[in-house]
């Protein structure tokens, strides 16, 4: 029978210093994260809805584009093979 662990060998003072390492480098991150978010130049709302209708617009453009392109191709290649 394969003989079990001791408590002491499982919660070893290295593997309590891990973990407060890694605990210690988790709360850094969030709090180097944290002013770094209050360095950014956030976009005004204004400006966030010229964007975002700038890109509903392009997306829709493009997109007729695109459908009157394969319309085209669509529409030539069959011909082309009916005749």
């Amino acid at each position: 029978m394969p003989k079990r662990p001791s408590l002491s060998s499982i919660l070893s003072l290295s593997s309590i210093l891990s973990l407060s390492n890694m605990i210690d480098s988790i709360k850094n991150y969030f709090l180097g994260s944290y002013a770094e978010m209050k360095k950014v130049s956030w976009p005004t709302k204004q400006q966030t809805i010229n964007y975002s209708l700038l890109v509903i617009g392009l997306s829709v453009g493009l997109a007729v584009f695109f459908a009157l392109l394969d319309f085209a191709f669509s529409t030539g290649i069959t011909k082309l093979i009916t005749k």
